[in-house]
């Protein structure tokens, strides 16, 4: 597949979820496998422009999210316009880790919907974790930080998201933990899905 290049925007990042779209639905192997064909896709992207604000198609919340997002579409646009990132990532990114339960508790300790863990929230400030706007706020701004720490790779980011930086940056992509590669292939059907809806 072709590397994108720098400075196309939108329509390349687009692109480039189209591509791992296509990587994914042709991929019969192991789950160890695909993390390294995806990494394969997405590894030494360092000219990976940084995501940019799409307002096409998203003004309105994706339709095949129906109800569940119509009361925090403004939040997640809000939030998602303001750190220059889709809304429909940051509304794939709450449907796997909340299902876009509010009060929702992991147990590992993550709160609401972004999945907050206690440390992270109060880094960024959250006093309360199950408020919506709070964890909405907190969980774009960190999203934000993990894909300019990765330079717009949208898959390194969320396997930053999940598993941490530190795991990333140790196995140079993708960590081979099964969760993680299955929580990146499932956030990147949701965002298309979103998208295409």
């Amino acid at each position: 597949m072709q590397r994108m290049a720098a400075g196309r925007g939108v329509d390349a990042v687009e692109q480039r979820v189209r591509q791992l779209q296509h990587l994914i639905q042709s991929n019969a192997a192991p789950a160890n496998n695909f993390a390294q064909q995806l990494q394969a896709t997405a590894s030494g992207n360092t000219s990976a422009p940084t995501l940019s604000v799409s307002a096409k198609g998203m003004v309105q919340p994706p339709k095949n999210l129906g109800n569940k997002v119509t009361s925090l579409w403004p939040l997640i646009t809000q939030q998602a316009n303001q750190h220059k990132i889709d809304p429909a990532l940051v509304a794939a990114v709450i449907q796997q880790e909340s299902g876009f339960n509010a009060n929702a508790t992991s147990k590992a300790g993550a709160q609401g919907l972004m999945q907050l863990m206690p440390a992270t929230a109060k880094s960024l400030g959250v006093t309360d974790s199950l408020d919506p706007a709070q964890n909405i706020a907190a969980g774009t701004k960190y999203l934000s930080q993990k894909l300019s720490e990765f330079n717009g790779n949208i898959p390194l980011a969320l396997a930053a998201y999940n598993a941490g930086s530190g795991a990333v940056k140790k196995h140079d992509g993708i960590p081979p933990y099964t969760e993680t590669q299955g929580y990146v292939r499932k956030i990147l059907s949701q965002y298309l899905s979103h998208k295409n809806a």
